[in-house]
């Protein structure tokens, strides 16, 4: 007889939880951080690198530790000195086409390495859509469920950011900018 009630009991529960289930409001903003609310503009940090000259590279960050080919016809200027300054920068016909931060001394504002991932949902609207109009056409991609949670993008000025967020920590591990 107790176990029927037990039953019954975890039953209602479920039944509770499944059709009334706790919704609580997004967390607000931290203080001293604002909310983007339009495209994002980046004239600083490496996300401002993007169409810059292999020269103007070279100005701000020296030669690289070594160049290596890439699967897509750019070259990858490696900067791996420490890896709190881990940076390798793709150049094609003598200008950025991406880069990627892995260290967190980086400036990629408004994004940091060590970033929690509850942080840049309160900042910046993110979308699961995007449209990219190229000479060839306009393209429009929609992101999965899974791509939203470990790799979205976010449109900055006329490049894309792609925040990757460790799955364990929940925060951000390495960005990349095309």
């Amino acid at each position: 007889c107790l176990v029927k009630w037990f039953f019954l009991f975890f039953l209602l529960l479920i039944s509770f939880l499944y059709f009334f289930p706790n919704h609580t409001p997004p967390a607000q903003p931290q203080k001293g951080h604002h909310r983007f609310e339009k495209e994002q503009t980046a004239k600083v940090g490496i996300v401002s690198l993007i169409g810059k000259t292999e020269e103007e590279v070279k100005k701000q960050f020296g030669q690289p530790i070594r160049i290596d080919d890439s699967a897509y016809d750019y070259k990858w200027w490696i900067y791996n000195q420490q890896t709190s300054t881990y940076l390798q920068i793709g150049i094609m016909n003598g200008r950025v086409v991406t880069a990627f931060i892995g260290g967190e001394q980086i400036d990629v504002t408004p994004f940091r390495i060590c970033q929690p991932v509850q942080e840049l949902f309160n900042l910046i609207p993110l979308s699961s859509t995007m449209e990219v109009s190229l000479r060839t056409g306009t393209y429009r991609f929609e992101l999965s469920e899974q791509d939203m949670t470990v790799q979205p993008i976010v449109k900055m000025n006329d490049a894309y950011v792609q925040l990757y967020i460790d799955h364990f920590t929940g925060k951000i591990s390495g960005i990349r900018v095309m």
